[in-house]
């Protein structure tokens, strides 16, 4: 059943929209698996003024295009957002600007912090039910990228933990506020990537019988379990499947995996390690996430990396 809730009205520009983390459901999405989302609020954005003597060019970038396509779709009946786009434009005039700490090329979010940001301040109607929020935010997005889930400006603008299911249905969810004696934390690859080029390549792979059978099905389950055991905060279950699916990604993602951190990848699968490792949305750069059962020790033998806690 579709979830309801209450958005905040408040449209100043000092509401800052956070950044978003793909936990579980990686590449699987694509095949009917569920997926965890959650607010990064390690980095956000939020609409600013431009001072006088700045280059608005420099720091709207494409927000005046992206604003010339919403209008044609205004025009044409095609949008599905109701926005009030004749003050957006206004507000471009006078100097409004997108300032956001969210880095491009991780999947972290800079795009859907902005489409939310834009619906939060010049949205009409203030929806409640998630599905058509997120096909009105994946239309706004899809300029950026061509086409959006709408899952990443969703989590965006709602700020809240979403768990989508195989059937599609969207659940508003609480993530553990700790994992007994573990921790859950990014390692920063300091690399941005592109994602379509990898979601092409898990395409093809899929075309192979026994991709699908012995990389994806076995992925699919532990996804599922990694999920379960992770809102439940069962961290010996939680354990034992992401280093499942560290494996399976270490055997049939290799491309997804960057030449420079496979070594600490394999370690992590070692009897006695302190930590598993698996790919952070599409891989390629952006974050790792790793699960570490010894966090002072997994800092120590990860020292050469920049490691970011998540939940501990």
């Amino acid at each position: 059943m579709d979830q309801m809730f209450v958005t905040n009205p408040h449209k100043e520009e000092a509401i800052r929209y956070p950044g978003k983390l793909l936990l579980f459901g990686e590449y699987i999405i694509i095949k009917g698996g569920s997926a965890l989302a959650m607010p990064l609020d390690l980095y956000s954005g939020q609409w600013r003024w431009a001072a006088p003597e700045t280059s608005r060019e420099e720091l709207q970038q494409q927000l005046p295009l992206w604003a010339a396509q919403l209008m044609q779709w205004q025009r044409t009946g095609d949008l599905l957002a109701p926005l009030d786009l004749q003050r957006f434009n206004e507000e471009l005039e006078q100097g409004l600007y997108f300032q956001s700490s969210i880095p491009r090329g991780y999947g972290t979010g800079s795009s859907g912090a902005l489409c939310a940001a834009l619906l939060g301040r010049f949205g009409q109607k203030h929806e409640k039910q998630l599905a058509v929020l997120k096909q009105q935010l994946a239309q706004l997005e899809g300029f950026f990228h061509g086409s959006s889930s709408g899952i990443d400006p969703l989590v965006c603008y709602t700020q809240q933990p979403l768990l989508l299911v195989p059937s599609g249905d969207l659940q508003p969810c609480r993530l553990p506020e700790a994992l007994p004696a573990a921790t859950l934390f990014l390692i920063d690859t300091g690399i941005a990537r592109q994602t379509e080029p990898l979601v092409q390549h898990f395409l093809q792979c899929c075309q192979d019988p026994t991709f699908e059978q012995h990389g994806v099905a076995p992925l699919i389950l532990l996804n599922e379990q990694a999920i379960a055991a992770f809102l439940a905060g069962d961290t010996t279950a939680l354990l034992e499947t992401i280093t499942g699916i560290s494996r399976l990604q270490l055997q049939y993602f290799g491309p997804m995996i960057l030449e420079e951190f496979r070594g600490i990848w394999e370690r992590g699968l070692e009897e006695g390690s302190t930590y598993s490792l698996k790919l952070c949305g599409a891989g390629g750069g952006g974050f790792i996430l790793g699960l570490s059962t010894d966090w002072d020790a997994t800092q120590r033998e990860l020292s050469q990396y920049q490691l970011i806690p998540i939940i501990n």
